[in-house]
């Protein structure tokens, strides 16, 4: 499962670069997720 997290982490990311708005709040979740 965690794997497939993994993915659709790098997935959203490649999405979320060219989203400038989602990008902010993305940043905080993945920061959030690392701790």
């Amino acid at each position: 499962a965690f794997v497939i997290f993994h993915i659709y982490i790098g997935w959203h990311n490649d999405i979320v670069e060219r989203n400038g708005l989602v990008s902010s709040i993305f940043s905080g979740y993945k920061f959030f997720g690392k701790h």
